[in-house]
């Protein structure tokens, strides 16, 4: 929130991308949370979350005019950004989680996004550390005694 006022986590699943999180939202009706939950955007249509998702590197600049990306700005609210950012959570050599942001509603311009990109990559580290304790242990707990 310190580099962008409005943000989206996505899971990334085989076939599509599922919205878990936001900060900044705002929508006419109902809760942002909730329709940030129930938005979903499939992984076999063009998107920049799809572009972000195949080539596994950070997207910052005007969203490209795709059914998707509109489905997107609609569930968000409807007011078009000018410009975002969307970057990769790798994990385990995959692509696990997508952050989204936007300079709605001010609209200015985005500045440098190597903090945000650090911050994810850590989180992302810390991710790996928590899958590998739990197969550690895991492993100890089959160990015979």
């Amino acid at each position: 929130s310190q580099i962008l006022s409005r943000g989206v986590l996505f899971v990334v699943r085989p076939d599509e991308l599922r919205g878990i999180g936001q900060f900044g939202v705002q929508v006419a009706t109902g809760s942002a949370a909730d329709q940030v939950r129930e938005t979903v955007v499939p992984l076999s249509e063009p998107s920049v979350l799809r572009e972000v998702v195949e080539k596994r590197k950070t997207f910052q600049g005007p969203l490209p005019d795709s059914r998707w990306n509109r489905h997107l700005v609609h569930r968000l609210g409807g007011a078009e950004p000018g410009e975002v950012v969307v970057v990769p959570m790798i994990v385990g050599g995959a692509v696990a989680v997508l952050f989204y942001g936007d300079n709605l509603p001010d609209r200015k311009p985005i500045g440098p996004i190597d903090a945000l990109e650090f911050m994810i990559a850590e989180a992302a580290l810390a991710m790996e550390r928590s899958v590998l304790e739990a197969r550690e242990q895991a492993l100890q707990d089959k160990k015979p005694g």
